[in-house]
């Protein structure tokens, strides 16, 4: 009998739960970095409308979290859809290390309100 052939199946099961261990802790690296809000976890207030620009502020409801940056996708139907990522690292928000994050966004002709899953976020007078 060949001795080096269980010392290969060793060898190649050893490695596949490595590649797994591995594969493992960047999935919890990676959710733990950023991820998608959901609208009932972010706060929005302060708009202001100025010359086709939409300015506002949001910040995450989630104690410790920090809004890194945001989406948006014109459905081209007057609506525009809000898809905000974030996460604990408070060197990655908007602004470093601050709770708020102040957001700009030039609205298309014809934009009747803004949404965030399936909730509004503005309308647009």
């Amino acid at each position: 009998m060949n001795r080096s052939l269980p010392n290969r199946l060793l060898l190649v099961c050893v490695s596949l739960l490595l590649a797994f261990a591995v594969a493992l802790t960047a999935g919890v690296v990676a959710y733990h970095w950023s991820y998608t809000y959901e609208y009932s976890e972010l706060t929005f207030d302060n708009f202001s409308l100025v010359d086709g620009w939409l300015y506002f502020r949001v910040r995450s409801n989630v104690t410790g979290e920090y809004v890194y940056k945001f989406f948006a996708d014109d459905d081209g139907n007057g609506q525009i859809a809000l898809t905000f990522r974030g996460g604990k690292q408070p060197d990655l928000a908007e602004t470093p290390g601050l709770d708020d994050a102040n957001f700009k966004i030039e609205l298309p002709e014809g934009t009747r309100k803004l949404v965030c899953g399936k909730s509004t976020v503005y309308t647009v007078p």
